[in-house]
């Protein structure tokens, strides 16, 4: 008796088209179709990686800013298979537990984000997950989102996943000692010292970067950090930071450009949501 078919394919087919393993052929044609949209959608950089060994990284995504590095490195798999959709609307790419195991170990050790694109081989759209969270896998399959487009409008959410390390490692370093923060050693409840220390702030002329703009502490920037709703240990972080905010706003090489007809008040706010608040 044959095999029932569905368009024209018979069970078999259909089992085979699904999971057909890549091929060198297929491969390349999906490195090659993520490299384009890294090129021509993102203005990145795509360093692709030799496929001697199946290390789970087939290239390196460097992102750029203002036409130089950011230091954003996001290590990229890439899958050019067929995959199988679930009720939930993910693709489910299989793959031998003990290679997933393997290349887990390794995306849990890169310093940057760890993406698989999965790239359809007839019409080379492409999708993407962030494979380190537990739910985009099973012990033997890789599971994609069949919504998340791997285009422009991925950049921004790829991009958060590489973390704050590059900024960190170029942010300006400021020291500060135990006689900076005389408000956490006193015996007085923690806002009302840091009241009392924002008033000697306010009384004394501050500056950014020591011949700039005067930075005045007013009473818009207390209820800023006190305001209703934050967290307890939002405002507790405020608190501290105010024994070394006098040195972040004097010792800055490059505060931050704010139009020249902004108010003082207007200066104080944009700085200190931008660096501390």
């Amino acid at each position: 008796m044959p095999l029932p078919t569905l368009y024209g394919m018979s069970c078999g087919q259909i089992t085979r088209k699904f999971h057909e393993p890549e091929n060198a052929t297929t491969r390349t044609d999906g490195v090659n179709a993520v490299e384009k949209i890294v090129l021509a959608e993102w203005n990145a950089r795509w360093q692709p990686l030799e496929a001697h060994n199946d290390d789970a990284v087939d290239g390196l995504i460097f992102l750029e800013r203002d036409g130089e590095l950011s230091g954003q490195i996001i290590f990229t798999q890439v899958k050019c298979v067929k995959a199988k959709k679930r009720s939930d609307g993910k693709l489910a790419v299989s793959i031998a537990a003990n290679q997933l195991a393997r290349n887990l170990a390794a995306w849990r050790k890169v310093v940057g984000a760890a993406i698989v694109v999965l790239v359809d081989p007839d019409d080379l759209s492409a999708r993407w997950v962030d494979i380190r969270p537990s739910d985009a896998r099973t012990s033997a399959q890789i599971l994609v989102p069949g919504d998340q487009m791997f285009d422009r409008r991925a950049r921004k959410s790829i991009s958060q996943l590489c973390g704050t390390l590059t900024q960190d490692l170029q942010a300006q370093k400021i020291h500060t000692f135990a006689g900076d923060f005389p408000h956490l050693r006193c015996s007085e409840h923690v806002q009302q010292a840091s009241r009392s220390i924002y008033k000697s702030m306010a009384q004394t002329a501050t500056t950014l970067g020591r011949n700039g703009e005067r930075v005045h502490f007013d009473r818009e920037g207390w209820r800023h950090i006190t305001r209703p709703g934050r967290s307890e240990l939002s405002r507790y972080q405020s608190f501290v930071l105010l024994g070394a905010a006098r040195k972040i706003i004097e010792e800055c090489v490059t505060p931050p450009i704010i139009s020249a007809a902004a108010s003082a008040t207007i200066v104080t706010s944009v700085y200190f949501r931008s660096i501390a608040w």
